[in-house]
């Protein structure tokens, strides 16, 4: 994978982790059909011909299945703490330059409050920074897991750092838990979910998987509706488009971002759309240079 998006693969991560809390919140295998469209060939026989496959109805069905996979009788409560915990003294050794005093101070606060989210994701991402690797901050994660395990930003948190270190089935394995979760769960915004899911398959070599999950199921809802709620899946297929020589395509989902009223985003997907913004302007500016 080129470094270079490889690690802006893992900034988003850190960026969101770092400022909020994402409150919207297997191996993996290939999809149960291979999805085709099937087109009728003209004829002038009378004898039926096959019905075309419907792409979008296979991954209905696929995303249906997928829910499925993960229901539980009953859900396991789990006491996730999202209280930020005086977050602005951590901030303002961080913006100090401080990363000692600021991991210190995490510390003495995820020992206090073990359950906090925040803290976690704040902890794992100063033990990144500092040390360059990813083993405490995975084991971090990991030890959460084993007392939340139906945690969807956690397992997706654990995605991006198996990615951006190049482990592609981990990442695979932990996007799918935890999109499989939030749908198993009702969580608000499944466009959210299936969003990440199918960005890691994108940068895993499963290009095809991840653009029929985009083009029939993540894009089908109103864009302004979408950017609202889901601000990262837009621009991740603008990207996605963009890569793959459609940039008239990729030009109206970016021009739409930068165009979008702040006021009419939601609180939780605040954060996604200030990055997907800054990101889709400066795309336009690549692909539309002034004259």
């Amino acid at each position: 994978m080129n470094p270079k998006v490889k690690w802006s693969l893992l900034a988003v991560g850190v960026i969101a982790s770092l400022l909020t809390i994402i409150m919207y919140v297997g191996n993996l295998g290939p999809f149960e059909k291979e999805v085709t469209i099937v087109t009728e060939e003209p004829t002038d026989s009378k004898e039926p011909t096959t019905a075309p496959k419907d792409a979008k109805a296979e991954l209905e069905q696929w995303v249906t299945d997928l829910k499925e996979e993960y229901a539980v009788e009953e859900k396991q409560k789990s006491e996730v703490d999202y209280d930020y915990h005086n977050i602005d003294l951590i901030r303002t050794y961080m913006e100090q330059g401080n990363l000692v005093a600021a991991k210190e101070q995490t510390e003495a606060w995820y020992q206090e409050y073990p359950n906090s989210m925040y803290l976690l994701f704040t902890l794992s991402d100063l033990e990144l920074q500092m040390t360059g690797k990813p083993d405490t901050s995975i084991a971090l994660l990991e030890e959460f897991l084993d007392r939340h395990p139906r945690m969807p930003d956690v397992h997706f948190k654990l995605a991006d750092l198996y990615l951006a270190h190049e482990d592609v089935s981990k990442a695979q394995a932990e996007a799918r838990t935890g999109t499989g979760i939030a749908l198993a769960d009702n969580y608000p915004d499944p466009e959210y979910f299936l969003d990440k899911y199918a960005w890691i398959l994108y940068w895993t070599e499963e290009k095809e998987k991840a653009k029929e999950l985009y083009e029939h199921e993540i894009m089908k809802s109103d864009i302004q509706d979408l950017i609202a709620r889901a601000a990262l899946a837009v621009y991740h297929y603008a990207n996605i488009l963009e890569i793959e020589g459609k940039a008239s395509e990729a030009v109206p989902l970016y021009q739409a971002m930068v165009d979008f009223k702040e006021t009419e985003v939601s609180s939780p997907n605040w954060e996604d759309f200030v990055f997907a913004r800054q990101q889709s302007q400066e795309a336009l500016t690549h692909l539309q240079p002034s004259s």
